[in-house]
């Protein structure tokens, strides 16, 4: 059957082709069980697959932590994120605390199915019992002018036996039917009780466990002024472009200086306006030799930030001839 109280009766008289003898006030009965009795189906259908509903929000902590260390692994800000993703943690222990309680609860909950056990095999007994009601009080209307007095009071005694068994039973079922709704409460007040209580420590604990982020605002402002910082030693970014040249051997972060003699001709101008133009960046200083422009010392500076340069290769640079020579 696929709804034993809402369905019972028709099936019953479906089987047994009886006329089925209307009861409202036990129809209303039967109809408040069925929605109880499907609500404890329900319930431990909830509580057993707890675990398939934080399933997906476990998810959504593993994928949010792997986009967070994406976004600030080896920065400044780590140290906060960090310290967010193990509270993420702490966060799945409360929820398996919970899902603990939630499978004692279920264990607890295994006798809902036997709470109305007796009531639908009453139920099926009464049915039996309106079968034979409903026969004899049809046969009394068909032999009501019967002339035969001795044959209506043999029925009339059967009808008033199968009423009387009727009514006795759908009294009993009754009240059976409504001491198994006041058990059922009786049994699930407790652990809807403890169910509620166990959600709110759940979402107490991680709201204590969040807690220390009340202020995170004011800490990624305190960490963009350090950084903004140009005394900070906390950089996100360390940028040195010599790094893969080839030639870094050559160019190291030091300031050298560097005298270079040059001769040139005092109408030669362009090559002195060449010289100041120089790749080497190279800044003159030009005297005048025996008052007049024969020979000019060009006293140049090589500026470079990059390094000490050895020996030998400084000496290999002073030997290099540029186009001033």
């Amino acid at each position: 059957m696929p709804n034993f109280w809402s369905r019972g009766l028709q099936y019953i008289g479906e089987k047994l082709g009886a006329e089925i003898t209307q009861d409202k006030d036990l129809d209303k009965i039967l109809n408040k069980i069925e929605k109880i009795e499907k609500g404890f189906s329900q319930f431990r259908t909830i509580i057993q697959n707890f675990n398939s509903y934080v399933e997906k929000f476990s998810t959504f902590f593993n994928d949010l932590n792997n986009a967070l260390d994406l976004i600030y692994s080896n920065t400044p800000y780590y140290s906060l994120i960090e310290e967010f993703l193990v509270k993420q943690q702490l966060i799945k222990v409360h929820i398996e605390d919970m899902k603990k309680l939630l499978n004692k609860l279920y264990s607890r909950s295994s006798e809902w199915d036997k709470i109305f056990t007796e009531g639908k095999n009453q139920l099926l007994e009464r049915e039996e019992k309106r079968k034979i009601y409903d026969h004899y009080e049809k046969k009394l209307i068909k032999i009501k002018d019967s002339k035969d007095k001795k044959y209506i009071e043999r029925n009339e005694e059967k009808y008033t036996k199968a009423a009387s068994e009727y009514v006795e039973i759908s009294e009993k079922i009754y009240k059976k039917l409504e001491h198994s709704i006041k058990l059922g409460w009786e049994l699930a007040n407790p652990l809807v009780s403890e169910l509620i209580l166990g959600e709110q420590k759940m979402f107490e604990d991680i709201s204590s466990t969040l807690s220390c982020f009340k202020d995170n605002i004011k800490r990624f402002e305190e960490i963009n002024k350090s950084i903004s910082n140009p005394n900070s030693k906390m950089l996100i970014f360390n940028y040195d472009p010599v790094k893969f040249i080839k030639a870094k051997d050559l160019i190291k972060k030091v300031s050298i200086n560097r005298t270079k003699t040059v001769h040139i001709n005092k109408n030669n101008k362009n090559m002195i306006k060449k010289a100041r133009s120089s790749k080497f960046n190279f800044f003159f200083k030009i005297e005048e030799m025996n008052s007049n422009y024969d020979n000019i010392l060009i006293n140049t500076r090589l500026t470079n930030s990059f390094g000490k340069i050895p020996d030998d290769k400084l000496k290999e640079f002073r030997e290099i001839e540029d186009d001033l020579s």
